[in-house]
């Protein structure tokens, strides 16, 4: 079920999953890639000057993080953290829990910035 939200997602934000890829749709970089084609798009609506696409994306990006990548991210990074591993792997998803939380924060803040418009 999860995979098959998760292709509807990609299909409708304009991204399709590789037919030569081993990695399915729940995997972490096509997750990560997402994300970046996302922000991408936000990025070429602000230079085009067009702040509803800007907002649209935004909102998109944080839709995605809130239901995808910080429910399972920080579950990962404990059990990673729990388990007697060693070499980059532990730092690099502990990198990437704190980027997805940071992220998520963000998105969050530039939410509430938009709605209430910015402080004096």
């Amino acid at each position: 079920m999860i995979t098959a939200d998760l292709e509807a997602e990609y299909g409708r934000l304009g991204m399709a999953l590789s037919s030569t890829t081993m990695l399915s749709a729940d995997h972490l970089c096509p997750q990560l890639e997402l994300m970046a084609l996302m922000c991408a798009q936000e990025a070429e609506a602000g230079e085009r000057g067009d702040p509803e696409c800007v907002s649209s994306w935004s909102r998109e990006q944080r839709q995605f993080t809130d239901h995808h990548l910080s429910r399972w991210v920080p579950l990962f990074a404990a059990r990673v953290r729990d388990t007697p591993a060693t070499g980059l792997y532990p730092a690099f998803v502990a990198a990437l829990a704190a980027f997805v939380d940071h992220d998520r924060e963000l998105l969050h803040a530039l939410d509430r910035r938009e709605r209430t418009g910015p402080r004096s």
